[in-house]
């Protein structure tokens, strides 16, 4: 993690991929224990411009999660370097910063949580990986590693700058949102047809009753 250019957090996690709680759990890394803060000499600066301050992290805080298959020996970089967003928790008002990587049907998210307020300094509550597919559901460790594999192996070498990973995480946002959108039209018709269906049950059985004996 840096800020301005210069290093402020790093770490190295070994993640046994062979496990059966990795396989039948979803694909999520921690990089920090439950109850870890780390400190950082970074300060906000001190204003009351909410999008101001939201500009400044997005801007001066970059971002690098290297995963390495030591195996195959091969590389890949899961992080958009940049921020792709950058916003407040609704309930915590703790700052999230967002950076992805889309691959195809899923994107990598590395979510970077910080606490803090204007004119104070800064820490980091949880820097953590995750894996998520076009309907929003979490990626399992079984399908994430079969994905990264192909993507360390087979997939471009592309460096995307700040506006086109935003631009990607946006189009993944809505397809996403568009995916939700109609899984629940869909349920909600599937619910008027069944209350209709038991209904109509219903009249029946009233009708047999009161005119059938």
């Amino acid at each position: 993690l840096y800020y301005k250019g210069k290093p402020v957090f790093s770490r190295v996690i070994k993640t046994e991929t062979h496990k059966g709680w990795f396989l039948c759990s979803p694909l999520w890394v921690d990089l920090l224990d439950r109850n870890e803060v780390v400190p950082t000499p970074l300060k906000f600066a001190q204003t009351n411009d909410e999008n101001e301050l939201l500009n400044h992290l997005d801007e001066n805080l970059t971002l690098s999660w290297i995963i390495i298959d030591p195996t195959r020996k091969r590389a890949a970089n899961l992080s958009s370097r940049r921020p792709v967003a950058v916003r407040r928790h609704w309930l915590t008002a703790e700052l999230q910063v967002l950076y992805a990587v889309p691959m195809e049907t899923v994107q990598c998210v590395v979510k970077v949580t910080c606490c803090g307020k204007a004119g104070g300094a800064m820490h980091v509550r949880e820097v953590s990986l995750t894996m998520e597919d076009t309907e929003g559901r979490h990626v399992m460790g079984r399908d994430g590693v079969v994905i990264l594999q192909d993507a360390m192996e087979n997939g471009k070498r592309e460096k995307l700058d700040a506006e086109k990973a935003k631009e990607r995480f946006e189009k993944f946002s809505i397809v996403k949102r568009e995916i939700r959108e109609r899984k629940m039209r869909r349920d909600r018709a599937m619910d008027m047809v069944a209350m209709l269906i038991a209904f109509a049950v219903f009249a029946l059985l009233f009708c047999f009753m009161a005119f059938g004996v």
